[in-house]
């Protein structure tokens, strides 16, 4: 993480008004974006394994 921030503040120093704009615009898309992917590699596996997604809890079907 410290590397990360080191980046980030380096980016802030020689980053352009218009790509510090565009960093702006596209960090909360990206951040929407990766979790969507991991929600969607997560119901993948589920359904690899065929297991009932987390909202449905055990159930008895038998009538």
């Amino acid at each position: 993480e410290m590397e990360e921030y080191k980046v980030l503040a380096l980016f802030k120093q020689i980053a352009s008004p218009t790509q510090w704009n565009a960093h702006l615009f596209l960090k909360p898309k990206m951040k929407q974006w990766s979790t969507k992917n991991k929600n969607y590699l997560a119901a993948t596996k589920r359904v690899e394994y065929d297991l009932p997604p987390k909202f449905i809890s055990n159930i008895d079907f038998t009538y």
